[in-house]
């Protein structure tokens, strides 16, 4: 099934949702910020992969399409789903190492996942289909179990105006390291300016990254020059001023972007255990959902 993701109408099933942060979701499109698929290049030698649960809440029969939106590469809106699913009344599906099963990756790869079941897409679809999708992302390298990360697919923590978003909790120590993700969610590359504050609220680093249109990047905090720091971190983002769309309620598309921190208890040694910090706007609802009819 041919069509233009209009970014407006994957975010309109949330209008009328209250916006819980972290809490799943019912919605008939949703975007996972990353979903992976790596071989021995973490540190030490991880294998992390991807599963997927989706599940269909309707009485009846639904089809879902998926897409993969690689990292560090280029993307384009306007898709053919190259992967498409059918749901039976009330099935859930699990989906695991969705970028291998799926898709057929094999090499080391990230990225986002869209997963869409939209009646403009999907003709035969009720008005209104109702999925839950969570993810989970582990590495399979350790003998003592498969350490991970529920990864939620929640459309509302978009980042879009003047206000900054938020995350709190990283650590980049003896102990845990930390990696920050950026996905944009718009119809044109964007610069998302970061700053790091340490616990008493030091700047310990202050930057800006380029995105490209569709895509994402993710940096291990080392690599943007974050040593080691004892203590909690918080992250600050912000859209650059450049990029912010002028007139939201009276725009086609709004320029987006989701933010996301990985810790990790392992730097190089510990349980290898993670966990997944989505940056919170301080505009919520996100500018474009509360305009008037």
């Amino acid at each position: 099934m041919k069509g233009t993701l209009s970014l407006c109408a994957v975010l309109a099933a949330a209008t009328s949702i209250a916006p819980a942060a972290s809490a799943q979701m019912i919605s008939d499109s949703f975007i996972i910020p990353v979903v992976a698929h790596t071989s021995g290049t973490g540190t030490p030698p991880t294998y992390w992969v991807s599963d997927v649960a989706i599940h269909n809440l309707r009485n009846d029969t639904v089809q879902v399409g998926l897409v993969y939106f690689p990292f560090d590469h280029t993307n384009d809106w306007d898709f053919t789903f190259p992967v498409t699913l059918t749901l039976t009344a009330r099935q859930t599906l699990l989906i695991e190492d969705v970028l291998q099963t799926k898709f057929g990756i094999t090499s080391n790869s990230k990225g986002a996942l869209n997963i869409n079941c939209e009646k403009d897409f999907f003709p035969s679809n009720p008005g209104q289909c109702d999925l839950l999708v969570t993810s989970r992302t582990y590495n399979t390298g350790s003998t003592a179990g498969t350490y991970g990360q529920t990864v939620p697919a929640n459309e509302l923590l978009w980042n879009g105006s003047t206000t900054p978003s938020y995350i709190a909790g990283a650590r980049n120590d003896d102990r845990f390291r930390s990696s920050l993700g950026i996905f944009n969610i718009s119809l044109n590359p964007i610069t998302v300016h970061y700053r790091f504050l340490g616990a008493g609220a030091a700047v310990l680093k202050e930057g800006s990254a380029d995105i490209l249109t569709a895509s994402g990047r993710q940096w291990l905090f080392s690599q943007l020059g974050i040593g080691k720091v004892q203590g909690p971190i918080t992250v600050e983002l912000w859209l650059d001023p450049a990029d912010i769309t002028p007139d939201p309620c009276a725009a086609d598309v709004i320029t987006y972007f989701m933010a996301y921190v990985s810790k990790v208890d392992g730097n190089p040694d510990g349980t290898g255990d993670a966990e997944f910090l989505l940056a919170v706007p301080t505009q919520m609802p996100p500018v474009g959902y509360d305009c008037p009819d």
